[in-house]
């Protein structure tokens, strides 16, 4: 179900697997070509009228939704944390799969299997054996042979908000001691932040409108995203208001994606690690091999025979 990689048999340490390789798309992607420069200035205002307040919006939701403050963090830290990594909190990572039923999954089939495995690989070893693992991805797929499972949250979570898909692996260290073998380990985290071209997504916007400036972003709903292959495009913005009343705001993700070519913003890889787990598996010691030098078991039996004449 699951496969794993030997990396170390000489440290306690537990391993941390290689990052994923995921490059984004070329900046200029984001914007169309020929784009005059007054609907250039008007896209650029908007971008950061609309990242700027839905990342303060979601930061005063925070204070009555806890689990919104990391959606939060990731739009200010996009605007503000010049490319470097953000990382999650091990408290945070551990309590992720009661937001995406598919890591809770995850772990109670493709984690014990993992622990399983190396519990097999080290019972034959002799006691003071140490080994290092990672996860290994051998399941066919874009991921197969990395040391990474792709992940969905459950939608309309915080965890979707704040990451949507993401991968996961699992880090390892194991000792044969005497009568049992001990394993520490601790899942990793790791999604890359950044926006796809053609891909839109839908707010509502009954509350945010009191904070955004809809004239600011009226003046872009005549400019149209990138073309993308196979799809027809689409404004950067809109907002629809059904016979209710209720506003819903459809953003294209290059509207983002734009303040990366303008240099406004940067992109950033989300990581994390849980907090280090244990679990004891008994196992019966193996037969000692023979001393060096010593004699071997047919030579005992013979001087033994030889005794008893």
């Amino acid at each position: 179900m699951v496969a794993f990689q030997v990396v170390g048999s000489n440290s306690a340490t537990i391993p941390t697997p290689p990052e994923p390789n995921m490059p984004d798309e070329n900046p200029s992607s984001y914007v169309p070509q020929g784009m005059n420069k007054n609907d250039r200035k008007e896209l650029r205002e908007a971008a950061l009228e609309w990242t700027g307040t839905l990342g303060g919006f979601l930061t005063r939701q925070a204070g009555r939704f806890t689990n919104q403050r990391p959606a939060a963090l990731n739009m200010n830290h996009f605007l503000t944390g010049n490319g470097a990594d953000r990382v999650l909190e091990s408290g945070y990572v551990d309590q992720m799969h009661t937001e995406s039923g598919q890591l809770a999954t995850f772990q109670n089939q493709r984690l014990n299997s993992f622990l399983e495995k190396i519990r097999e690989n080290l019972n034959s070893t002799q006691p003071g054996t140490v080994r290092q693992y990672l996860l290994l991805n051998d399941e066919g797929g874009v991921n197969n042979g990395t040391n990474w499972y792709g992940i969905y949250s459950n939608n309309g979570t915080g965890l979707y908000f704040t990451l949507g898909g993401f991968f996961i692996s699992y880090g390892a260290t194991a000792v044969r001691g005497p009568g049992h073998i001990g394993i520490t380990y601790k899942m990793y985290v790791w999604d890359r932040y950044n926006w796809d071209t053609g891909k839109e997504t839908q707010i509502p916007g009954n509350q945010l409108s009191w904070l955004l400036n809809d004239g600011e972003m009226d003046d872009i709903a005549h400019i149209m995203s990138p073309a993308v292959p196979g799809l027809s495009r689409t404004p950067y913005f809109s907002r629809k208001k059904d016979k209710n009343g209720n506003i819903t705001y459809t953003v294209d993700d290059s509207l983002m994606g734009s303040l990366v070519e303008s240099g406004d913003a940067e992109n950033f890889d989300i990581v994390g690690a849980g907090n280090v787990q244990s679990i004891r598996f008994p196992a019966a010691d193996p037969t000692p091999p023979p001393e060096a030098g010593g004699p071997t078991e047919a030579q005992s039996q013979t001087a033994s025979e030889d005794a008893k004449r």
